[in-house]
């Protein structure tokens, strides 16, 4: 699904928030044109995804209130052209639900 939306609509990043990679680790097989950052808060998550395609891990004390607004800020920071990104996220208290794509105008709020 995230391959597909890639290949439809221009990003600037793919916000893939993980405990254990696998999510970012599958994007990444694909090979996107842009990084996929992977935020997590286990710095061994962090550091086997270095290994991987186009990955940029994030190293977080928290998880934080929202995932936009952390994935919007980390945009305007490092500067990253485009108007549009992908969070890939699971819904919040969901098990063994399949992530979904949601996109997000850069610069705007929740």
């Amino acid at each position: 699904m995230v391959e597909h939306a890639l290949e439809t609509v221009p990003c600037a990043a793919v916000f893939v928030p993980t405990h254990s990679g696998t999510t970012a680790r599958m994007i990444s097989r694909f090979k996107p044109a842009v990084w996929t950052v992977a935020l997590s808060r286990d710095p061994a998550t962090c550091k086997s995804l270095t290994f991987s395609y186009g990955a940029y891990p994030v190293d977080l004390p928290d998880d934080p209130d929202s995932w936009r607004s952390l994935a919007q800020r980390w945009l305007g920071e490092q500067q990253v052209p485009g108007q549009i990104a992908i969070l890939v996220a699971a819904p919040p208290h969901v098990s063994r639900r399949q992530p979904s794509p949601e996109f997000m105008r850069v610069g705007e709020s929740d």
